[in-house]
């Protein structure tokens, strides 16, 4: 096991020279996940749907707008991203009001969430936490003045419509709030937030709820609590095996061991998702930490394949990655760093770019005339779009 007092007095001496955290800031807790397929064929496949699809049918709409927009954050375009959540926003607004269908006001949540988003990715910290506040279901409208009153308002609107959305809501939002505080480091904030949601919502069970109380103990050196926390969840446990790899502790290496052979006995590309992915790629690292290199190439390989299969362009980066960070021999080496750099070109997405190009001085990303194009007639399209005059 380990000695708590002593492990305790070296983490927070190393923390304070190396800014050393014992878990990586991150959630592989089972969430909604975007699959990161070719932006390129998703643009046009959205404009495809804007024109086929039934324009009074309100969800398939609010579907495309939502896609849409995810397109243009994922391509860092956040300026057409922002206009077209605020566009999204005063449609069903108008659209509600129009036909006197209160239940509309449900679509307007997602473009806010999407706004969010865009704070966080921007290390907008403060704007971000003001328009997650007005998704808190305990904070007055009185608080709030001028459209994130206005939003409030509406959602409150909403919400008596569909006890659903409510539980959505709930979840949805402690997730963004979760991830913004990890992001900043924010520990002791994410640990009271967490604490006041636990005397409200029934949710504390949730596998992420969980995980990010644990790595907010884990990383301000509270090692008993972090441990008193890991439970059966597959995601926790590897948590766990993780924490005990920073403490050093020897018997860890057996157990990635075992763990490797259970990937291997259970292993099934037909039915692997994305989650998976996340939660092999992550034990695949461990396994790299420990030394067990042959483990975590072998699991490394599988992830790509499976990413390649399901057609997730950001999962197939953090694969090949890996894969040369640990690549023995200079065949090997030049093999994966002409897979990066075809993914590194034919990729829209800006963190499949970063990845790959941090590892090269020579990489230029060249415009593809097709996506700029394709992404300006959805833009356009979407900022015409009205359900009157498509009726």
């Amino acid at each position: 096991m380990y000695n708590t007092d002593k492990q305790l007095q070296s983490l927070t001496s190393i923390e304070r020279q190396n800014n050393h955290y014992l878990l990586q800031n991150k959630l592989i807790s089972p969430q909604p996940y975007f699959i990161c397929r070719p932006l390129s064929l998703m643009a046009s496949e959205l404009r495809q749907s804007l024109l086929y699809s039934s324009q009074q049918n309100h969800s398939e709409v609010a579907e495309i707008f939502n896609r849409t927009i995810m397109v243009m954050i994922h391509s860092q375009q956040f300026a057409m991203a922002r206009e077209l959540c605020y566009t999204q926003i005063d449609l069903y607004i108008r659209e509600s009001s129009r036909i006197n269908k209160m239940d509309l006001l449900k679509f307007i949540f997602q473009p806010w969430l999407h706004l969010i988003r865009i704070h966080g990715i921007n290390d907008n910290y403060h704007e971000a936490i003001q328009q997650l506040n007005v998704l808190n279901l305990t904070f007055p409208v009185s608080v709030f003045n001028g459209e994130n009153k206005l939003l409030q308002e509406k959602i409150y609107q909403s919400l008596n419509q569909d006890d659903g959305l409510r539980k959505s809501i709930i979840t949805q939002t402690m997730l963004e709030r979760i991830r913004l505080y990890l992001r900043a480091h924010r520990y002791a904030e994410l640990l009271n937030y967490l604490e006041e949601e636990q005397k409200r919502f029934a949710l504390t069970q949730e596998g992420f709820i969980q995980e990010a109380r644990a790595i907010a103990y884990a990383n301000t050196a509270d090692i008993k609590k972090a441990m008193n926390l890991f439970a059966y969840k597959p995601a926790l446990k590897l948590r766990e095996l993780e924490m005990r790899l920073s403490l050093q502790e020897d018997h860890v290496k057996t157990r990635l061991q075992k763990l490797y052979e259970y990937y291997f006995s259970v292993f099934n590309p037909s039915i692997i998702t994305c989650q998976h992915i996340i939660h092999m790629l992550h034990a695949a690292l461990l396994m790299q930490k420990a030394s067990l290199y042959k483990q975590a190439t072998d699991l490394t390989h599988d992830c790509l394949d499976a990413a390649i299969k399901i057609g997730d362009e950001v999962l197939q980066a953090e694969c090949l990655v890996l894969l040369q960070e640990m690549a023995t021999n200079e065949t090997q080496k030049q093999a994966l760093h002409n897979n990066m750099r075809t993914l590194f070109q034919q990729s829209e997405y800006k963190i499949v770019q970063d990845k790959i190009k941090f590892y090269f001085n020579d990489l230029e990303k060249k415009p593809v005339a097709a996506f700029a194009t394709e992404t300006a007639r959805l833009f356009e399209d979407l900022l015409a779009f009205d359900f009157h005059s498509a009726a």
